[in-house]
């Protein structure tokens, strides 16, 4: 009689283990997954944010440090505007450029025009200010990104 059982007793283990999850689980799952992906597309802003500031703060800081060290040495002087690196201002054969690839001036992650200024005013350490007028697009306000920071 224990034989007959124990094969009754292991045949309910695995009908119990094969059921599955319940609906109650399921639901749970997708209440979770639900509030994550809401979290994720909220913030979504403040991750992509943050990659367009770096990207500004690296171009003004080193992307366009050498072509204008370039245009200083080959003229004598810095550019009188970023459009200069593209176009001969007329400097005849000293300018020898153009000293950027796309032969184009590039806008900021935002699609505005970097800013330039030469002698520096806020950079103490080189001889022109280049800045990105930041998400807010306008000059002197707190988002700027310069080469002086």
């Amino acid at each position: 009689m224990n034989s007959e059982k124990q094969p009754m007793a292991s045949r309910n283990c695995k009908l119990h283990r094969s059921r599955g999850f319940s609906l109650v689980e399921i639901l749970i799952v997708l209440a979770l997954i639900g509030l994550l992906a809401g979290l994720v597309v909220t913030n979504l802003d403040k991750i992509l944010g943050g990659g367009k500031e770096k990207a500004a703060k690296n171009f003004v800081t080193t992307s366009l440090e050498t072509p204008l060290s370039t245009y200083m040495l080959d003229v004598g002087q810095y550019p009188t505007s970023l459009k200069d690196l593209v176009t001969n201002p007329g400097k005849g054969k000293k300018w020898k450029g153009p000293y950027i690839k796309q032969n184009k001036v590039p806008v900021d992650p935002w699609t505005n025009e970097y800013q330039y200024r030469t002698p520096a005013q806020k950079n103490s350490g080189g001889g022109y200010d280049l800045w990105s007028n930041g998400p807010d697009g306008s000059s002197g306000s707190a988002d700027d990104i310069g080469n002086w920071d």
